[in-house]
């Protein structure tokens, strides 16, 4: 008989409502693991079956290693009991003694070449959820020589599963939000522009990588004790913290916009640009959205070059082409652009046919306007206007 008390049941309803709120797995582990214990379980799952894959992937795994890798690429596909594991629909229970008969289940091929050796021969298996893009399941099982589950035994469990039903879909729905905010923040480390949140308290809240670089450099823009950013001297500092301030002022007349100034760095490098505007997250309780100042942290030494390769990956241009369209698109003329690249005017006037087609242009200036006005037009270093067509075709 199974001697579980009302404390310990309470507990593991609290323990899986836990672990619904952690990003990780051990707590779903740890608590299938008492649970197992409280019914004498043998090795079993809590799991989430990929529909789009036919996979599964546990949260709570009390197999010998290398177990799920296995079942997702040979027991799956082998269990006799297949088309009866996936009817089951939210709530609903497999128990392989009643939906397998023994005789069909120690003849199949699983059985006899694995599960036997592993000790797996009562199965008690509960669909926790089931909707268009996964189904999740709790899985016990025993050896031949323990017997089959108690009704006692399983009435214990069928008390937790509403519990267990509910935190296992809260985890999910907390691992797709997370998703979400990689998916986010990758996109934001792939700008090549330092992107900066500042709260209305002057505290750095977030920064991607290319933030990352600069800051960690400390001689321009760094992050004090304190969690505010400052610059390498006071007045910058200042200048900083009083564009900043005007972004979070509440008045008729603030036009919410920081504005942009320039960073010095020591040793003769160019300065940095910074741009500051604002910048509003809406919170999801209702209550009144925070707002941040959004800083973008330009590094004219570092744009050179990824201008070049950011024209080479969106128009399919060759090096030499990317240099030209670059110093085009700076403002110099044609003949001028070749010199500095050291090429004939002819090799230059081909290169430029060559640009024309892979950009579905046919003029100098149709050519700048449209590197200007894409991705590629904040790492330009605009020279002067193009104010002629001389020097092109």
């Amino acid at each position: 008989m199974i001697a579980i008390s009302e404390k310990e049941l309470h507990d593991l309803t609290a323990r899986f409502y836990e672990s619904a709120a952690e990003t990780n797995v051990s707590g779903w582990q740890h608590t299938y693991e008492r649970l197992s214990r409280a019914v004498s379980s043998g090795p079993g799952t809590i799991h989430f079956r990929h529909k789009k894959d036919d996979y599964f992937d546990p949260i709570a795994d009390s197999n010998e290693p290398g177990f799920v890798d296995r079942f997702n690429s040979l027991y799956w596909h082998l269990l006799p009991y297949r088309e009866q594991f996936l009817k089951l629909r939210t709530g609903s229970r497999f128990l392989r003694s009643k939906d397998c008969p023994d005789a069909e289940f120690v003849n199949s091929e699983l059985y006899q070449d694995h599960f036997e050796k592993l000790g797996i021969f009562e199965i008690l298996h509960y669909c926790l959820f089931d909707d268009e893009r996964f189904s999740a399941g709790i899985t016990f099982t025993r050896p031949r020589s323990k017997g089959r589950f108690t009704r006692a035994e399983e009435r214990f469990i069928a008390d937790l599963l509403p519990h267990i039903q509910r935190a296992a879909r809260l985890h999910l729905r907390l691992l797709e939000a997370n998703y979400s905010d990689r998916i986010m923040t990758e996109a934001w480390d792939r700008i090549d522009e330092g992107v900066v949140l500042v709260s209305s308290k002057g505290v750095v809240a977030f920064q991607n990588r290319a933030a990352d670089e600069i800051i960690n450099k400390k001689n321009s823009v760094y992050i004090n004790r304190n969690g505010a950013l400052v610059c390498g001297s006071a007045r910058e500092t200042s200048k900083l913290r009083s564009m900043i301030g005007s972004v979070f002022e509440d008045s008729e007349d603030n036009v919410d916009f920081g504005g942009t100034f320039a960073v010095n760095r020591p040793n003769g490098v160019q300065p940095l640009n910074i741009t500051i505007s604002p910048f509003r997250e809406h919170d999801r309780y209702a209550r009144e959205s925070e707002k941040y100042a959004l800083l973008l942290i330009s590094d004219p030494e570092k744009a050179f070059t990824s201008t070049e390769e950011c024209l080479r990956d969106r128009y399919r241009l060759t090096k030499a082409e990317a240099r030209l369209a670059k110093l085009l698109a700076e403002g110099h003329p044609l003949l001028e652009a070749g010199e500095m690249l050291e090429i004939k005017p002819n090799t230059a006037r081909t290169h430029l046919k060559r640009i024309f087609s892979k950009t579905e242009t046919n003029r100098q200036s149709s050519l700048v306007k449209l590197i200007l006005s894409g991705p590629t037009s904040r790492t330009i270093n605009k020279v002067s206007p193009v104010t002629s067509e001389k020097g092109s075709l």
